[in-house]
């Protein structure tokens, strides 16, 4: 796993911006889920971009651990030696990410179920600006 996949994970859970998904400090589960985006309902979006997140996410991935820095904590179910501890309720997945070939725009899939019957999924696109990472528009996927 590249070292900016971590870096839009963080940005992803730095942000209160997706109703439903755990902000700050959150426990992953340790497998990305192998989500597909459609290209057809994406027709503005870059179609590198798609085609690498497709690309990335055509299996499963086990997480390693995440030693970042100065954004929320993010331990991984089962790796971190805190994982016992959960950060939010609940269970969280996110897929790899994918990366336009110059770096400035990138995809991911994030899913959070808050019980059984409850949860959302976005796919949301980010933009490396001058300053880092920023998400930039979401689009819900999945709601439980």
């Amino acid at each position: 796993m590249e070292k900016e996949e971590y870096f839009v994970y963080e940005t992803l859970f730095a942000s209160d911006e997706l109703t439903g998904i755990p902000s700050g400090d959150v426990t992953l589960e340790p497998l990305t889920k192998p989500e597909q985006a459609d290209l057809n309902l994406w027709g503005g979006t870059e179609r590198e971009l798609i085609e690498d997140f497709n690309q990335r996410n055509n299996g499963e991935y086990r997480l390693k651990r995440f030693d970042m820095g100065d954004g929320p904590r993010i331990i991984i179910r089962g790796v971190n030696d805190e994982s016992d501890s959960t950060f939010s309720s609940g269970r969280t997945w996110v897929s790899r990410v994918g990366f336009k070939d110059d770096m400035t725009r990138a995809m991911v899939y994030v899913q959070h179920v808050a019980t059984p019957e409850s949860g959302i999924a976005y796919f949301v696109l980010l933009a490396n600006e001058k300053y880092g990472w920023e998400i930039i528009g979401s689009s819900v996927a999945k709601i439980f």
